[in-house]
């Protein structure tokens, strides 16, 4: 598994996450404005298969409107019922926090150089969401 990879997908689906979490536009909206944030994404982008049957769900329930439509995602996020809009909102959530527990398990079996890890771990490239789980989980 390639630690730069999951960090990435990580910062991705946070975005996700985030316009899910914050816009004050409609669920459907705030589902169209989060798969946009990872739109180039492919299923073999993920190492594990679960992950790429979680996205592939993901995907599929978000493109499915295509006869016709200019803009398939935003066509298919306008008909769910909120109910489907939220069950695939938790499927994005449920993707970035298997995303970030990878992402902390590659950083986590990295040998620091330096004896403190706590200490240099606000210097490392990381997203800040990741760093916060990288210092709670060092604390355990």
């Amino acid at each position: 598994m390639d630690r730069m990879k999951f960090t990435s997908l990580y910062e991705k689906f946070m975005v996700a996450v985030d316009v899910l979490a914050t816009s004050p536009a409609s669920l459907q909206k705030r589902l169209e404005g989060a798969y946009r944030s990872f739109i180039e994404i492919e299923p073999k982008d993920f190492d594990d298969d679960e992950m790429q049957a979680t996205f592939e769900q993901i995907r599929s329930r978000l493109t499915r409107v295509q006869h016709g439509q200019i803009d398939s995602i935003a066509a298919t996020c306008r008909q769910m019922s909120d109910q489907e809009a939220a069950e695939v909102a938790d499927f994005i959530f449920s993707l970035s926090e298997d995303c970030g527990e990878t992402s902390l398990l590659l950083l986590t079996t990295v040998k620091s150089p330096h004896a403190d890890h706590e200490a240099n771990i606000g210097s490392w490239p990381l997203p800040a969401p990741l760093k916060c789980l990288l210092v709670a989980h060092s604390r355990h």
